[in-house]
């Protein structure tokens, strides 16, 4: 434990008024200055020109030294000897210098060299011509208000950079404070510094100066430094300590008078009282996260825009301490809430447009539709119980069969049908596919007992196969349907159609097959219907147009059948990812800009999202061995991702903190945990405001189309059709487009910082990222309200994502990922209409959510007492002073 009562010289005074370099609280003047062992002009190991003796302590001596092979100035630290050559240096006096080295900052005092010479151990330092804080507190009291802002300022500076770096000092206090002639701060002297997280308890430091959990021999955190740190500044705004004691017993003795002496504070501004207060709070849970938000609570200044302005990278706690609390008055917020709720009902209402699912399109729920597919089974001789059983909606994969092609008594045409599938089997639907995904061609139909029905909403027949269980005894159920009959089950008349004999082999057993068309001739939307038969019982029976497109391939992770082109572009789009992202990560690492805690952070949550996800959509069967192989593959699929996650988050955050940091301060918060940040809600509610116009623009442009008489692709109509299969696959859904906007929402962060890279300039980056958006968000659009509404979804996106940040822009696309790909219908006679009131629900908890964040525990109803944090919705001042 260290001593320094920094009053009359005693064994544990520091070094006199003006000293350089680390001066340790122990050298003190135990033996005259004048007796130096190294005279002027001695040549130390080899490289140090000694100019002086500075001080000298138990422990050792410092020098004021030349450094011949730098060219510089230095401070020279030797621990006390001569000693033996061969014996290692002390732990503390090792450890310093490897700390130290690992601060780089203009308010802490570098060190630049270990070594050792002539007996003596040695540290080579940054010099520093001034003096020690303790000592012009004593010169002259209390200083004057804005110079200890100023010090205060650097001070908290010098230490976040030393707790950026992993590194605790443990021994803050004045004497341990250098300022130099132009009133530059530097924080010296690690020898009692830690690395954070070291499991160290002990009673350590100078008592005048020890947090209560040192005093304790407790665990010790940044908050520690920051407890010193608030001694620290109230004996620089009061001129005097708050326990002037030098040893435990007698801080004991003066903690009640300490309380007294900080209860009588006078004369010092409320906010400068108020953030020493909290840096002195018992609990280290109640003082201030870090040293940038004490830097934040100080008045006047703003550390993020001086940090800019002098072209230092911002640090993530510098970040998340930025801008104003962010509480909303309770006014603001019921008017935000109650829009919300206003235009999400009102989105819901007309969204159907935009998905093409509403209850017109499915008037059936999937339970009747697989009951009516097991009679169709029964009915053709397959009316054996099934062990194991799937089915769920989805798009025509073809997207031409129309419903009047297929039913000319039928006046409406739909250039974009749904179907039903269902698929049974007499043992267990093993898919093929990692991820455990049911389709209608995996697991193949190749094994006995498996079949599959495809049915339109309306519950016609489109496509019916099935494999008998064994084909020696395939005819051992009779069936009861004839042609005609599976004729009139798909809703066509069997007098209409022309029997043709060149008819392709259905991939199932069969002995016989015919084939039909109606009507004659070559014409484009000409019907064929292919049959076949084993042992006179109906296997095969499939509805189709002639000259309809080859079906794309269907994956796992594309219902929508994605082509070899987009699959290639996004192979190789992903491998530039890499690699680039390598590069700029490996740089951002090496420069110590990463923020490796929260991309640590983001990885887990979607390393742990995509597990869910995926367990959730797949398909389970109670085989040990597939479940196991299941879990492996998923949870690699999902590290995978994450590692992908990392990568990019890490090399491209630095430059985003960098350009346009204010778009992650509640995004830094949000990712150290700090969920109940109102700032937080704040921009929750941005985001669902922005979402509820992003859903109106899609709306408004389906509309805008209809009354021009042009037909409109749905939006995402296979994730709603999904879905709609079960609660476990509506969750997955909800879990997987919270991962999948997050990482659009970083993407496109990322695009625009690519872009920023490449061009130099923030306005035409900025013009170029519109374009990109916007053309994307074309969506193979032709017409002039295309570029309109791509225009202004476009616009939309990045005025949120600069003005309100990540937060707000995750939020809206989440948004609208719920609204546009989940099933939102108003309409109670709907069979889905629960699901519908699940995903408002999702909203309302999301709103609700936003609201209680953002009052920051102001009351809800009555009069608002105290002045909000910010009356600008706690946005805080513009932090890029250049403009970029």
């Amino acid at each position: 434990m260290q001593d320094d009562s920094e009053g009359a010289p005693t064994a544990a005074q520091p070094v006199p008024a003006r000293a350089g370099g680390l001066l340790a609280g122990s050298l003190s003047h135990l033996l005259p200055l004048e007796a130096a062992r190294f005279p002027p002009g001695r040549i130390f190991a080899s490289r140090y020109r000694i100019v002086s003796l500075l001080g000298r302590g138990a422990m050792g001596e410092v020098y004021r030294a030349d450094d011949l092979k730098l060219g510089q100035r230095v401070a020279l630290k030797l621990l006390a000897g001569p000693r033996n050559s061969r014996s290692e240096p002390p732990h503390r006096f090792v450890a310093e210098a490897r700390l130290a080295r690992e601060i780089s900052h203009p308010n802490v005092c570098r060190v630049y060299d270990i070594g050792e010479a002539d007996g003596w151990h040695y540290l080579s330092m940054e010099y520093v011509d001034g003096e020690t804080l303790a000592s012009l507190l004593r010169r002259i009291g209390a200083l004057p208000t804005e110079k200890a802002l100023d010090v205060a300022r650097q001070l908290c500076a010098g230490l976040a950079a030393a707790h950026e770096r992993g590194v605790l000092h443990r021994d803050l206090k004045p004497s341990n404070i250098m300022i130099d002639g132009r009133g530059q701060v530097r924080i010296v002297d690690l020898g009692l510094a830690t690395p954070i997280g070291d499991a160290v308890e002990e009673c350590v430091g100078t008592p005048a100066y020890m947090a209560p959990e040192q005093l304790a021999a407790g665990s010790v955190s940044e908050r520690t430094d920051l407890y010193a740190l608030g001694l620290v500044l109230y004996e620089t705004f009061t001129g005097h300590r708050l326990f002037p004691v030098t040893t435990i017993e007698q801080r004991d003795v003066a903690a009640g008078a300490g309380s007294i002496a900080l209860a009588k504070m006078s004369g010092i501004s409320p906010a400068i009282e108020d953030a020493i207060r909290r840096c002195l709070e018992l609990d280290p849970a109640d003082r201030p996260r870090s040293a940038w938000e004490l830097a934040g609570l100080l008045p006047g200044g703003d550390p993020l825009a001086a940090a800019l302005a002098v072209g230092r990278m911002p640090s993530p706690e510098m970040i998340a301490a930025a801008g104003k609390k962010g509480a909303v008055p309770p006014a603001v917020a019921w008017t935000l809430l109650l829009t919300i709720v206003a235009g999400t009902l009102g989105v819901a209402s007309r969204v159907g447009v935009v998905t093409q699912t509403g209850p017109d399109r499915l008037p059936k729920p999937p339970e009747v539709l697989a009951e009516r597919a097991r009679n169709l089974l029964s009915s053709v001789g397959f009316d054996a119980v099934p062990n194991d059983v799937e089915f769920w909606f989805e798009p025509d994969p073809v997207g031409l069969l129309t419903t009047r092609a297929l039913s000319p008594s039928v006046s409406r045409a739909d250039p974009f049908p749904i179907r039903f599938v269902y698929r049974q089997s007499a043992g267990y639907l093993v898919p093929q596919n990692p991820m455990h995904v049911v389709m209608e061609s995996d697991p193949p139909s190749d094994v006995g007992g498996i079949a599959t029905i495809v049915l339109d909403p309306e519950g016609r027949l489109r496509h019916l196969s099935a494999v008998p269980v064994e084909a020696s005894n395939a005819g051992s159920a009779k069936a009861t349907r004839t042609w005609p009959d599976l004729f009139a089950e798909a809703g066509l008349e069997w007098h209409d159609f022309v029997q043709v004999t060149a008819v392709p082999a259905p991939l199932v057993p069969h002995d016989t097959r015919a084939g039909w068309e109606h009507p004659p001739g070559e014409t484009a939307s000409q019907v064929r219907v292919t049959g076949a038969t084993l042992d006179a019982r109906p296997v095969y029976f499939d509805v189709g147009q002639v000259h309809a497109p080859v079906a794309g391939r269907q994956t796992w992770f594309s219902r929508g059948a994605r082509s070899k082109t987009n699959e290639a572009l996004l192979v190789g789009f992903s491998l530039a990812l890499f690699v680039g992202g390598g590069i700029l990560a490996r740089r951002n690492l090496r420069l110590g800009y990463g923020d490796t805690r929260g991309a640590r952070r983001l990885a887990v949550l979607i390393a742990t999202g995509g597990v869910i996800w995926a367990a959730l959509r797949a398909h389970h069967v109670p085989l040990p061995v597939e479940e196991w192989m299941f879990l492996l593959i998923v949870t690699g699929w999902s590290l995978v991702w994450a590692g992908f996650a990392w990568l990019i988050y890490i090399s491209l955050e630095p430059y985003l903190r960098r350009w346009w940091p204010h778009t992650l301060i509640s995004w830094t918060r949000l990712l150290s945990g700090r969920v109940r940040d109102p700032l937080v809600g704040r921009d929750v509610l941005v985001g669902l405001l922005a979402g509820i116009l992003f859903v109106t623009l899609f709306i408004l442009r389906v509309e805008v189309a209809q009354r021009a008489g042009v037909v409109v692709r749905p939006l995402d109509q296979a994730y709603s059709l999904e879905g709609l299969r079960s609660i476990r696959y509506f969750i997955g859904l909800a879990v997987y487009f919270a991962l999948d906007t997050l990482n659009f929402s970083l993407g496109a962060l990322g695009m625009l910082l690519l872009v920023r890279l490449i061009v130099r300039n923030a306005w035409v980056s900025g013009f170029i990222w519109v374009v990109i958006l916007a053309s994307v968000n074309m969506d193979g659009g032709v017409f002039p309200w295309d570029v309109v509404f791509a225009l202004a979804m476009a616009l939309l996106a990045i005025a949120v994502l600069l003005r309100f940040g990540l937060v707000s822009s995750a939020v809206m696309l989440l948004y609208t990922d719920l609204l546009t790909r989940l099933p939102v219908t108003l309409d109670t006679r709907s069979w889905y209409v629960a699901l519908s009131v699940l995903t408002l629900l999702l909203v309302g908890a999301l709103a609700t959510y936003g609201f209680v964040t953002a009052l920051a525990d102001q009351p809800a109803f009555g009069q608002q007492v105290g002045p909000i944090a910010d009356s600008k919705w706690g946005r805080g001042p513009d932090v890029n002073p250049r403009n970029e």
